[in-house]
Protein backbone atom coordinates (compact mmCIF):
# COMPACT_ATOMS: atom_id res chain seq x y z
CA UNK A 1 0.00 0.00 0.00
CA UNK A 2 3.16 2.64 0.88
CA UNK A 3 4.31 1.86 -2.32
CA UNK A 4 1.50 2.14 -4.72
CA UNK A 5 1.31 5.59 -2.59
CA UNK A 6 4.77 6.60 -3.36
CA UNK A 7 5.10 6.18 -7.20
CA UNK A 8 2.88 7.00 -9.20
CA UNK A 9 0.77 4.15 -11.56
CA UNK A 10 2.48 1.57 -9.46
CA UNK A 11 -1.57 0.25 -8.90
CA UNK A 12 -1.13 -0.37 -13.02
CA UNK A 13 1.98 -2.82 -12.93
CA UNK A 14 -0.78 -6.40 -12.91
CA UNK A 15 -2.09 -5.17 -15.92
CA UNK A 16 0.76 -3.62 -17.42
CA UNK A 17 2.17 -7.23 -17.24
CA UNK A 18 -0.37 -8.95 -18.43
CA UNK A 19 -0.88 -6.70 -22.21
CA UNK A 20 2.84 -7.24 -22.44
CA UNK A 21 2.48 -11.23 -21.78
CA UNK A 22 -0.36 -11.60 -23.83
CA UNK A 23 1.40 -9.20 -26.71
CA UNK A 24 4.46 -11.50 -26.23
CA UNK A 25 2.61 -15.24 -26.72
CA UNK A 26 0.42 -13.54 -29.79
CA UNK A 27 3.52 -12.45 -31.36
CA UNK A 28 5.17 -15.63 -30.70
CA UNK A 29 2.70 -17.61 -32.63
CA UNK A 30 2.16 -15.47 -34.87
CA UNK A 31 5.92 -15.77 -35.82
CA UNK A 32 5.53 -19.17 -35.77
CA UNK A 33 2.29 -19.12 -38.14
CA UNK A 34 4.36 -17.16 -40.71
CA UNK A 35 7.23 -20.04 -40.10
CA UNK A 36 4.36 -22.71 -41.20
CA UNK A 37 3.10 -21.13 -44.16
CA UNK A 38 0.04 -19.84 -42.56
CA UNK A 39 0.48 -16.31 -44.39
CA UNK A 40 -2.79 -14.69 -44.50
CA UNK A 41 -3.72 -15.44 -40.97
CA UNK A 42 -0.06 -14.37 -39.73
CA UNK A 43 -0.27 -10.88 -41.83
CA UNK A 44 -4.18 -10.44 -40.04
CA UNK A 45 -2.65 -11.52 -36.47
CA UNK A 46 0.44 -9.01 -36.79
CA UNK A 47 -1.64 -6.51 -37.85
CA UNK A 48 -3.95 -6.75 -34.94
CA UNK A 49 -0.62 -7.06 -32.76
CA UNK A 50 1.01 -3.89 -33.66
CA UNK A 51 -3.01 -2.09 -33.12
CA UNK A 52 -3.01 -3.93 -29.78
CA UNK A 53 0.59 -2.87 -28.76
CA UNK A 54 0.13 0.47 -30.05
CA UNK A 55 -3.13 0.56 -28.20
CA UNK A 56 -2.22 0.10 -24.99
CA UNK A 57 0.52 2.00 -24.44
CA UNK A 58 -1.39 5.24 -25.49
CA UNK A 59 -3.73 4.04 -22.71
CA UNK A 60 -0.96 3.83 -19.73
CA UNK A 61 0.49 6.87 -20.88
CA UNK A 62 -3.19 8.57 -20.54
CA UNK A 63 -3.65 6.90 -17.23
CA UNK A 64 -0.17 7.10 -15.78
CA UNK A 65 0.60 10.63 -17.45
CA UNK A 66 3.87 12.57 -17.14
CA UNK A 67 5.85 10.91 -14.34
CA UNK A 68 6.73 7.61 -16.44
CA UNK A 69 10.03 6.87 -17.71
CA UNK A 70 10.02 7.08 -21.67
CA UNK A 71 11.61 3.79 -21.61
CA UNK A 72 8.32 2.13 -19.80
CA UNK A 73 6.73 3.33 -22.93
CA UNK A 74 8.95 1.64 -25.26
CA UNK A 75 9.03 -1.82 -23.04
CA UNK A 76 4.98 -1.31 -24.01
CA UNK A 77 5.41 -0.91 -27.41
CA UNK A 78 8.21 -3.72 -27.91
CA UNK A 79 5.44 -6.48 -28.75
CA UNK A 80 4.54 -4.66 -31.92
CA UNK A 81 8.17 -5.49 -32.99
CA UNK A 82 7.53 -9.06 -33.01
CA UNK A 83 4.53 -8.29 -35.08
CA UNK A 84 6.47 -6.37 -37.87
CA UNK A 85 8.99 -9.47 -37.99
CA UNK A 86 6.33 -11.60 -38.11
CA UNK A 87 5.13 -9.24 -41.27
CA UNK A 88 8.27 -9.37 -43.11
CA UNK A 89 8.38 -13.38 -42.21
CA UNK A 90 5.13 -14.18 -44.02
CA UNK A 91 6.16 -11.42 -46.96
CA UNK A 92 9.14 -13.33 -47.22
CA UNK A 93 8.26 -16.93 -47.20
Amino acid sequence: MLLAQSFPGMEYIPLILLCLAVGYLVGLSVILLALLRYVKLAQKLAIGLILFATMTTFIFAMLLGDPVNPAAHAITMSPAGLGLVAILIALLT
